[in-house]
């Protein structure tokens, strides 16, 4: 089965379970609250001074930034070429949260990268938690959150997850 696949079947929560799942507790302790939204223009961004701003039209509508094509061939360069990342992927989990959703749950991003997931699922209308542990790519969803007004409607933890507490990790992109 595809890995993406088996994370839809876990990624529909009730509100209330949230606290149950360790990497929520983790991400409190670290004291990482969820991201403000920005104002709609274009910033000046520390880890990608050549970030470009992009629209997405498929399976949701909305406008995020992505790195330097030169940089990020495969994901930026996709969405900047053709306006849509994996959206195949996306529709069917959309379509499965319409079917499944009260309006009381979370989709989760576990790895978010630049965040069309998540940006997806909140322009659809979902609430999402997202986790993405580099600075090269939360300082862009975080600009793409405020640009779309989604700061209510994702909260983004800059942390990685994972199964047990590693101590010190060194990520770098």
């Amino acid at each position: 089965m595809n890995a993406r696949f088996m994370l839809v079947v876990l990624v529909v929560l009730p509100m209330t379970s949230l606290g149950s799942f360790p990497e929520l507790a983790l991400a409190a302790r670290l004291n990482q609250p969820p991201q403000p939204a920005l104002a709609n223009h274009h910033p000046v961004f520390r880890h990608n001074p050549r970030a470009r701003l992009a629209h997405i039209n498929k399976p949701s509508s909305f406008r995020l930034y992505v790195h330097d094509p030169k940089e990020c061939q495969w994901i930026s360069g996709t969405i900047l070429k053709k306006h849509k990342f994996e959206a195949h992927i996306q529709k069917q989990i959309l379509q499965i949260l319409r079917k499944v959703s009260n309006g009381t749950e979370y989709f989760m991003d576990i790895g978010a990268n630049l965040g069309t997931f998540s940006l997806n699922m909140a322009a659809a209308g979902f609430n999402v938690v997202a986790f993405e542990p580099l600075q090269y790519n939360t300082e862009l969803l975080t600009a793409s959150m405020g640009l779309n007004s989604f700061g209510r409607r994702i909260h983004l933890f800059k942390t990685a997850v994972a199964a047990h507490e590693m101590g010190k990790m060194c990520v770098k992109p």
